[in-house]
């Protein structure tokens, strides 16, 4: 164990052997303590083995091997100071990063000039330079989203139909959100995105404006059926006044039991509730379920004989609602077609026979002109038929 020579304690060390020729050894002792020897051997021993023994092998070799090492380190100290240029392709993955991280969990964008934040990117990379909020907002952002608006234009380009929906919250009218209005945004929109020539349906709340807008836009309109049900409910409650307080004089005495009150039975509120259900369970709620949840909501909550006159006159409020909702032929027949090429659904349960029996005919109709259209058949070249004198097979010898 060397020491160098100012230490305070000289008793401690003796003079480097004769036999230690290198220049260093003028500047150190050797350390009268085994201790700390025996701790390099025991702890240490194999570095040092496997240093001496490259040194034997190729001692060129292994002095260049020191020298680049010692070179690689001194330049990596370098690098960790400077700053990585913008166009990189590190500096670019970083900030694509950043952006999405943005985008996709509303972040503000003043959160990369906060301390907790700057301190963690220069963790994680010290020679990345953050973008302040303005090159985010007016550069790195807007060019993210033209990029992804213009992937999304590419697989639109794909699809023959498409499906819309509107908010108008989110997008500024100059004009009164009047149905014109809202349609001739709706057909600027087509045309931003490409789909002004392909088969698009609205579907929406039950706003009298956003019906005017889709016949503005041309398409095809189809009410929210979560927000139909919403309403109609909404509409069986909100009775008259008259009406709930004659239901809780019928008696004498009001009694003070909650089931002498007449309301609406547990399996009337179960269908509710399981329709609301239904409609949240699915990922992608799709219009095929729509005729059959009607149709089930009709025959399992109809108005019964024993029903109180309050319970009544909530089903006939609920009913009157619901009847009015979804009545346009055209719509009938779309919510109909959707349900037949449902494999849960494709019996048609909910229909008479001859309304199945036209919806089917009318199916394959589209589908027969669909194939003509898109699929035509292959004519197959008839070769003539082969006379007297010709032979309609290998000539036998």
């Amino acid at each position: 164990m060397a020491a160098l020579c100012e230490a305070s304690d000289v008793s401690e060390f003796i003079k480097p052997l004769a036999s230690f020729k290198s220049a260093v050894w003028k500047h150190f002792l050797l350390s009268r303590d085994k201790t700390k020897a025996a701790h390099l051997k025991r702890r240490h021993a194999s570095e040092d083995v496997q240093i001496h023994k490259r040194a034997k092998l190729d001692p060129q070799t292994s002095k260049s091997s020191l020298k680049n090492s010692a070179g690689e380190n001194i330049m990596n100290m370098f690098r960790r100071k400077e700053k990585l240029p913008p166009n990189s392709e590190r500096s670019k993955a970083i900030t694509k990063a950043l952006a999405q991280f943005i985008v996709k969990d509303l972040q503000p964008f003043s959160i990369v000039e906060s301390e907790g934040f700057v301190n963690l990117v220069k963790t994680l990379e010290p020679r990345y330079k953050l973008p302040n909020r303005k090159t985010l907002s007016k550069k790195i952002i807007p060019e993210m989203y033209e990029e992804t608006k213009q992937e999304v234009i590419d697989k639109l380009s794909q699809a023959e139909a498409v499906s819309l929906t509107t908010d108008g919250w989110t997008r500024i009218i100059e004009e009164s959100h009047t149905g014109v209005n809202i349609g001739k945004v709706l057909k600027d929109a087509l045309e931003e995105w490409g789909l002004q020539h392909k088969q698009t349906d609205l579907v929406t709340d039950n706003a009298a404006n956003t019906g005017i807008a889709a016949e503005v836009a041309d398409m095809k309109h189809i009410s929210c059926f979560a927000h139909t049900l919403n309403l109609a409910t909404q509409k069986g409650l909100k009775l008259p006044r008259p009406a709930i307080y004659a239901t809780l004089i019928a008696t004498k005495e009001i009694k003070r039991k909650e089931t002498d009150i007449n309301t609406l039975s547990e399996t009337d509120i179960q269908n509710l509730e399981g329709a609301t259900e239904v409609l949240c369970e699915e990922k992608f709620p799709t219009l095929s379920i729509v005729a059959p949840m009607l149709h089930l909501i009709k025959t399992q909550m109809f108005i019964k004989d024993e029903d109180p006159p309050f319970v009544k006159e909530v089903k006939t409020a609920l009913f009157a609602d619901l009847n009015k909702r979804y009545t346009k032929p055209e719509v009938l027949q779309i919510l109909h077609t959707a349900s037949a090429v449902d494999p849960r659904f494709k019996s048609l349960p909910f229909l008479k026979d001859d309304e199945k029996a036209s919806v089917l005919t009318d199916l394959s109709t589209s589908v027969a002109e669909y194939w003509d259209s898109n699929c035509p058949l292959t004519k197959v070249k008839q070769e003539p038929e082969p006379t007297q004198h010709q032979w309609t097979h290998p000539c036998p010898i």
